[in-house]
């Protein structure tokens, strides 16, 4: 009989280890991390949502302060973002990626508000008629890896989107931090909701669709080309430069002056505005640092290329002095010093000097 006691005690000692082990394996947290690998995307999910999952496998051991409400469940509880989780749940293996609370990730939600006035503007009835490759380019342009509260949102980000002129160049947008919680996005879109810690990321709540950036939106919100703009808009140019820039239909490889390049031509011609410059000599030196129908990134120019510009008949050269990428045009040199910001309809290289043919 005392034998039997002790098999019995023995056999309560053991189910109590295995219960205990079962607990430990099947907490939230752990669980969680072993569903990550069994995530199977549908066959036809596009790139930005793979990458997504790739970030997700790569994640396991960032810290969160919640992870039970993940973003797209935090986007059932907001009716005012119902626009935004519809288009969510049409893009294959999105939803099932967001709806993970341990996913770093930054997402920039619109208002449904916002969807409604894009949708008019672009001459869409609803959503259903916005077609599918602008769907996928316009959310993954509404997603940052990584969590991101609004002070970390410095000047150019690169979202998830691709550039339609470049098949492997990643979107930026520009920020600009006007206080904790609050940044202006491209110079048009505002953060009215900020910092919405949801799982292991952030949520930010717009007021606009962040539509794919242009050349002309980073000009006109990035303050250092506050001159070239000015340049640009100047009367009688023989060119409509905001116009083409702003157009969908162009290609751009952009070598932007600095204002504090335009100072410095400014000083050496004697004249305190841009617009003073006769507007036929103006409009060939803005034509001279663009070049049309291709977006070229640094890597593409370091080996040496001969460009052939906007300007009639005038070439730039472009080389690699050390570590600085060089632009060279007639008897001026420029160094690169704000690199590969790029737009949908192409990419901008900021230079340190206005160059002259």
């Amino acid at each position: 009989m005392k034998q039997l006691s002790n098999y019995l005690v023995i056999a309560l000692c053991l189910l109590l280890v295995t219960a205990c082990e079962q607990e430990t394996v099947l907490s939230p947290e752990q669980a969680s991390t072993q569903q990550l690998e069994q995530i199977q995307l549908p066959e036809n999910a596009p790139d930005f949502v793979v990458e997504l999952h790739e970030h997700l496998l790569n994640s396991n051991g960032i810290e969160g302060r919640s992870n039970e409400l993940s973003v797209y469940e935090y986007l059932c509880f907001k009716p005012d973002l119902s626009t935004f989780k519809t288009a969510i749940e049409a893009v294959p293996g999105l939803e099932l990626i967001l709806s993970n609370p341990l996913l770093p990730v930054t997402v920039f939600a619109p208002t449904n508000q916002a969807f409604a006035e894009f949708l008019a503007a672009n001459g869409f009835a609803s959503l259903d008629e916005v077609p599918f490759p602008l769907v996928n380019q316009i959310l993954a342009n509404h997603i940052l890896l990584g969590r991101k509260d609004v002070e970390w949102l410095k000047m150019y980000m690169k979202t998830l989107a691709y550039a339609d002129c470049d098949v492997r160049g990643r979107l930026n947008i520009y920020t600009e931090v006007i206080d904790p919680n609050n940044a202006i996005i491209n110079g048009m879109v505002n953060i009215i909701r900020g910092n919405q810690f949801v799982g292991r990321g952030f949520v930010h709540v717009v007021d606009k669709v962040i539509a794919p950036s242009t050349v002309l939106d980073f000009a006109t919100s990035d303050p250092r080309f506050s001159t070239l703009v000015e340049a640009l808009s100047c009367p009688d140019l023989g060119i409509d430069f905001l116009g083409a820039l702003a157009s969908e239909g162009g290609v751009f490889t952009i070598f932007a002056p600095t204002n504090e390049a335009f100072d410095n031509l400014a000083a050496a011609l004697g004249v305190s505005s841009v617009c003073e410059i006769p507007a036929e000599t103006l409009t060939t030196v803005l034509a001279y640092h663009v070049k049309a129908g291709v977006s070229l990134a640094s890597i593409k120019l370091t080996g040496g290329r001969t460009l052939q510009t906007l300007a009639e008949g005038l070439t730039l050269e472009t080389a690699l002095d050390g570590t600085t990428l060089t632009v060279v045009g007639g008897s001026s040199t420029a160094n690169v010093v704000l690199a590969n910001l790029q737009a949908n309809n192409g990419i901008i290289h900021g230079i340190d000097t206005v160059l002259l043919p």
